[in-house]
């Protein structure tokens, strides 16, 4: 049976919503030619939780970065009288070292406090709505979400966080608005771009997947996983010599990356010294298409 590549976009990259980006896809060690008749699976998205700052990096399985939890929090924590300074007596630090540990449900209660309370800010809305979504309340981390873009259209974290939402429930038409939205008020943002490149992946656009990764790798050029999946994209688009660059470069960032060292031992397997000739000619005689024609059926002959 072939072994096929899957996103490994574990972690979202939100200081709370998106701690990582998680694991990539992976190539599938089969024959190229072979693999290209076959309808490409990609494996159902999944949206990992935020944790202010993680997988905001939504695009893993194909996991969609969310805005880091960790930066929506930290400008929750803005709010605060009491600053930087832990004041357990503050309402507004209390949820967020809830949060932060990862005791959604109580920050939640607390959230809710607060906006009773309080005049309406949207990073509030923004905060109860990571603590809903982490806790798998995708429902009403929409409803939050909405409220927070309600209190400040421009708000780029909380349409990087509706856009993770959407993805999750389905609703990628919406999602890639949400992010493109994002693109227009943060043009540098590497989670907008990383999450609407595996969105486009999922659909089978290679070459705007191919586009987006390029500029989340631009403007986070240090993350491994983002070069894993720009390098699957490369394969899948037979730009081998380019999937293997940056199959190697997010190795040379993470020696770890396991899934960045399985594709890179299934990409050198997969494309023979055959195809590579086949690439080279077709490169060096662009008209003579006849070239790889023939080659393919001495191949098949033999």
């Amino acid at each position: 049976m072939s072994k096929r590549l899957f996103p490994l976009f574990s972690n979202i990259f939100i200081f709370v919503f998106f701690s990582s980006f998680a694991q990539g896809y992976q190539i599938p060690l089969q024959d190229p030619e072979t693999y290209f008749k076959k309808k490409r699976q990609v494996s159902p998205n999944k949206i990992e939780n935020l944790s202010a700052a993680q997988q905001s990096y939504i695009p893993t399985t194909s996991s969609i970065s969310q805005p880091p939890s960790g930066e929506i929090l930290e400008q929750t924590l803005t709010l605060s009288p009491s600053g930087n300074n832990f004041n357990p007596n503050d309402p507004v630090q209390q949820a967020l070292s809830l949060h932060q540990a990862g005791r959604y449900a109580d920050a939640v209660q607390i959230y809710e406090s607060i906006i009773l309370n309080n005049p309406p800010d949207p990073r509030v809305y923004a905060s109860i709505s990571d603590a809903h979504f982490k806790l798998g309340n995708t429902s009403r981390a929409l409803k939050y979400a909405i409220e927070a873009l309600k209190l400040d259209p421009n708000y780029s974290s909380g349409h990087l966080l509706l856009g993770t939402i959407l993805a999750a429930k389905g609703d990628i038409i919406r999602a890639v608005r949400s992010f493109k939205r994002v693109t227009r008020l943060d043009q540098h943002n590497p989670y907008a771009y990383y999450n609407l490149g595996l969105l486009y992946y999922q659909k089978a656009d290679i070459q705007s997947a191919i586009r987006h990764f390029e500029r989340a790798r631009d403007f986070n050029p240090k993350d491994q996983k983002i070069w894993n999946n720009l390098g699957v994209a490369y394969y899948d688009n037979a730009r081998y010599d380019e999937a293997r660059s940056s199959f190697e470069r997010a190795i040379a960032l993470d020696p770890s990356y396991l899934t960045a060292r399985e594709n890179l031992e299934n990409l050198d397997r997969s494309v023979s010294p055959f195809h590579r000739t086949v690439k080279k000619l077709s490169e060096l005689f662009p008209k003579k298409e006849i070239i790889s024609s023939q080659m393919h059926r001495l191949q098949k002959s033999k």
